[in-house]
């Protein structure tokens, strides 16, 4: 059977479908509940007669190209082992030509990089076997070594400065050793007989960069974990806390809602990290500490900002042109359009809305011709995008919530508020939200956030329903 590429999401979606899984099936249950359909041979027929008949677009784009039997045995066995779990493969990327089980020669084709061939097709294939290669190194971070006399400690795991294409963290030897540098916290590798300098002696190198599979997986961490934080805020907002060490950040949302819980899941991300690589982390006083998190998590928006610039110059990059995000201009022409059809304000007001400079001849004439344009352009993506009628039912939509949203007392939009958080965080419908408001107890399986969110939620409303219940003791009374 001809080598597939790893499915995407699309290729997963039809496979549930066709399979008859339930909406939302993990990526395990999913294997599981493809394991016992291939039981049943029965099962296994009827699953290649509703291929043939239904329509799966995705799914025949990546089964094309295969004869009736390599189709037979996709549905037999391959499309099986094409879903399941990285730590459940059976087979290792080494097992065939050109490497016939030899695991070093593969992964030292993989570290030296000239595995990869340049052909986009290969990229898939590629992100797999690196994420199964990390995943049997695991995050090193730091080596136990003896030093001094016997003493143990652990040291930053560094790369080897040789050529060997598997790293190795240097450990304590008569070939390598730590040293620290100026007395200071910062651990550099000596290495000795390192290559052969042009004098004709063995060179002494120093060493201090990390395992790269080290970095990927912290740059993997980052991104999956982390979220860009406003440091300035964070810096006003920090010291508010008495104790913020003590819990984690994203518990402490009443201090750090202004923030956003999700700036509190990325600074409980950076405590772990600084925690981890700095054993003198707990020993700092509060100051040094909170100093310490505003960097790190500096560091993290550069590094989460520098990948979005390479994903969209990779996506949209073109020769002899620099490339700037489209999403804040589309955002302005958007807003532009909104302000103009939905509240109804002149192009004057919108520049003053927007804070953008009228100037002098602008004022005479009533007219602003930027704003004007962004109007225009606003106006033609949402058209564009949506319909001209799903637009203008759109428009009408939007005045009449912000009509209805309007006429509702301070206590009244403080509970649909609470409301409307509960229901994204639980990813639910608004009136499915409500329904779990009015029950008695915690809906089933709710995360520790998702509570919060409820509890709030359900004290906003207990707070309607006593003001409704003062307004009409009030009423009762005025009418006696």
């Amino acid at each position: 059977m001809q080598s597939l590429p790893t499915p995407d999401e699309s290729v997963y979606d039809e496979l549930g479908a066709l399979l008859e899984l339930p909406e939302g099936a993990s990526y395990k249950e999913f294997a599981r509940r493809i394991r016992r359909l291939y039981t049943s041979w029965e099962a296994l027929n009827w699953i290649r007669v509703r291929f043939r008949r239904g329509d799966y677009p995705a799914l025949s784009e990546y089964l094309s190209g295969l004869t009736d039997e390599e189709e037979e045995t996709f549905f037999r066995n391959g499309g099986l082992q094409s879903v399941l779990p990285l730590e459940e493969r059976t087979a290792k990327p080494w097992d065939h030509d050109p490497y016939d089980g030899d695991s070093e020669w593969y992964r030292n084709d993989l570290h030296d990089g000239i595995y990869v061939s340049g052909v986009p097709e290969d990229l898939r294939g590629l992100a797999v076997e690196w994420l199964e290669e990390i995943a049997r190194m695991g995050y090193r971070g730091k080596v136990t070594c003896h030093y001094g006399g016997g003493v143990l400690v652990e040291l930053p795991a560094r790369q080897k400065t040789t050529s060997e294409a598997v790293p190795q963290p240097l450990r304590l030897s008569r070939k390598a050793g730590p040293v620290f540098f100026n007395e200071g916290r910062q651990v550099l590798w000596l290495e000795l007989d390192v290559g052969r300098s042009e004098r004709g002696y063995r060179e002494i190198k120093l060493n201090d960069e990390p395992l790269r599979t080290d970095r990927a997986i912290l740059a993997a961490l980052t991104v999956l974990e982390g979220r860009p934080v406003d440091v300035e805020r964070l810096h006003k907002e920090l010291p508010k806390l008495e104790r913020p060490f003590e819990e984690p950040f994203w518990k402490q949302f009443a201090v750090l809602r202004e923030v956003g819980w999700r700036s509190g899941r990325t600074l409980d991300l950076v405590t772990m990290l600084l925690r981890y690589h700095n054993p003198e982390f707990d020993r700092l006083t509060q100051d040094e500490q909170l100093e310490l998190v505003e960097r790190a998590s500096s560091h993290v928006n550069e590094l989460l900002e520098a990948l979005s610039r390479l994903a969209a110059f990779l996506d949209y990059g073109t020769p002899n042109k620099e490339l700037r995000s489209a999403k804040g201009e589309a955002e302005k022409h958007v807003r532009a359009a909104i302000l103009r059809h939905v509240d109804g304000l002149t192009y004057m007001q919108i520049a003053e809305e927007m804070n953008e400079p009228i100037p002098k001849k602008f004022k005479d004439s009533g007219d602003h011709v930027t704003v004007r344009k962004w109007v225009r352009l606003g106006t033609e993506l949402l058209r564009a995008a949506m319909g001209e009628k799903a637009w203008q039912a759109r428009i009408d939509a939007m005045k009449a919530e912000a009509e209805r949203w309007n006429n509702l007392s301070e206590v009244e939009q403080e509970a649909e508020e609470a409301l409307e958080v509960y229901a994204e965080a639980r990813g639910v419908r608004l009136e499915w939200a409500r329904e779990d408001i009015d029950e008695d107890g915690y809906p089933p399986k709710l995360s520790y956030w998702q509570k919060i969110c409820f509890e709030k939620a359900k004290e906003a409303r207990q707070r309607l329903e006593e003001s409704r219940d003062q307004l009409s003791t009030e009423d009762q009374g005025a009418k006696a």
